[in-house]
């Protein structure tokens, strides 16, 4: 098992120069487990499975969304989800490698659901069992009307297409603030990779 913050795709790359036409499987499957947050005590967690053009899903799901709970006593204030997930993916190209976007929702003061957390990470790009530690946060007042809404009816900044999170350019220009994390336990298996001309380095 490794355990880990999503650092693995900056850490980890792809040989793709012996790349050929072939097709490879990426299988997927394992558990949204849990999230820290230290203001929130009641939320639940959408997933939406993000790729590139070149990928195409062939069973499995690509979003799904837990159940609500509650922070927990008796696991250091975790609030425990446990939500399985699973995936088959396949492509002929490791560009656009899939990646995971979460999205925590959960009740303000007037009792409207609203975005309390987003985050994404990669799908670990070796085979094996992966604990990931996803940070997540949320987006900043941009605008004095923005600064507003947010202080006097708690209207906060959101995210208005949830896979642009997974796009990095798309982050270096959004003002964020941290909040928590979310604990992923990912099990990859590879299919055909390295028959189809790639190899992790």
């Amino acid at each position: 098992t490794h355990t880990h913050t999503d650092t693995q795709c900056k850490r980890k790359s792809i040989n793709m120069t012996t790349g050929g036409t072939d097709v490879f499987y990426v299988v997927v499957n394992g558990t949204v487990e849990s999230a820290s947050f230290a203001m929130y005590n009641k939320v639940y967690c959408q997933f939406e499975i993000v790729f590139g053009e070149s990928w195409q899903a062939t069973a499995g799901v690509e979003s799904g969304m837990s159940q609500e709970a509650v922070k927990s006593k008796h696991e250091l204030g975790k609030i425990v989800w446990n939500f399985p997930f699973e995936i088959t993916l396949k492509s002929q190209t490791p560009h656009g490698w899939p990646r995971i976007v979460l999205t925590v929702l959960g009740p303000d003061a007037f009792g409207r659901v609203v975005p309390r957390g987003y985050g994404s990470c990669c799908i670990p790009l070796q085979a094996g069992t992966h604990e990931v530690r996803v940070p997540t946060f949320t987006p900043r007042p941009t605008t004095s009307l923005q600064e507003w809404l947010a202080f006097f009816i708690d209207k906060k900044p959101e995210f208005v297409n949830v896979e642009e999170l997974a796009k990095g350019d798309k982050r270096d220009v959004t003002r964020v603030k941290s909040n928590g994390f979310v604990n992923i336990k990912f099990n990859v298996a590879l299919k055909d990779f390295n028959k189809a001309g790639f190899k992790n380095k």
